[in-house]
């Protein structure tokens, strides 16, 4: 399992189904290892070794995220970054390096070497979070969200996180990534108007718990046994 993510199975349940991913790294078997994961994600992946082939895969239209490491085979990264930013496109850095040009300032910043899981986790965070800015104004445009029904997801949004925010800690990193995804999971699942706030409640609920990283959950007390 990587990252909480079950084997592949339904392609459309998996986080990154339809997703296009840059993964612009030097060192080939770092880059087969995170391609790995991300297409057991349900992720389709592009490569790119150095600054010039990053560049130009960064322009496709079809891209929906981006790995980067600063130090590409033919120079650093800041061109990539810049043209990310420009066109909007979420990207992470993931790098030995501890500074970058302001161009390369990203959402997400993880420092080599760390599992494939946790780019794959940071990955399905930034999609999801980026999907959240987007997917509201769409939606007010064509009508599928007025008024009543944006004041139910609202509600919907309240009761969730008041009944699972405890389990993200105290970290506000961490808690507004949680939020973000909360509130995508509720854009996506309100987005043909066929459920309600319960079921609603229900199922983002669920999906919320499915997305808590294990460590730090709360260990259940265990149970004394009977005296005999």
């Amino acid at each position: 399992m990587i990252g909480g993510i079950p084997p592949r199975g339904n392609q459309t349940m998996l986080p990154l189904h339809g997703r296009s991913i840059l993964v612009a790294e030097d060192e080939p078997i770092i880059a087969i290892e995170i391609e790995r994961g991300l297409t057991n994600a349900g992720a389709r992946v592009v490569r790119a070794r150095g600054r010039k082939r990053a560049l130009e895969l960064a322009q496709d239209s079809g891209l929906s995220a981006a790995v980067i490491d600063f130090a590409l085979r033919d120079g650093d990264a800041t061109a990539v970054c810049r043209c990310l930013r420009q066109r909007e496109i979420p990207f992470m850095i993931y790098s030995g390096y501890r500074r970058f040009p302001v161009a390369c300032r990203a959402e997400v910043v993880v420092r080599k070497p760390v599992h494939p899981d946790v780019i794959v986790r940071a990955v399905v965070d930034l999609c999801r979070r980026h999907r959240a800015k987007a997917r509201p104004q769409r939606l007010v445009r064509s009508g599928a969200l007025d008024p009543p029904r944006l004041a139910m997801l609202g509600q919907v949004y309240h009761a969730v996180w008041t009944d699972i925010g405890v389990e993200f800690g105290s970290d506000p990193r961490v808690i507004a990534t949680a939020q973000g995804v909360l509130a995508s999971i509720i854009i996506d699942f309100a987005w043909d108007g066929q459920f309600g706030a319960p079921e609603l409640t229900r199922i983002a609920g669920r999906l919320m718990r499915n997305f808590i990283d294990p460590t730090t959950t709360r260990t259940p007390t265990a149970k004394k046994s009977p005296p005999r």
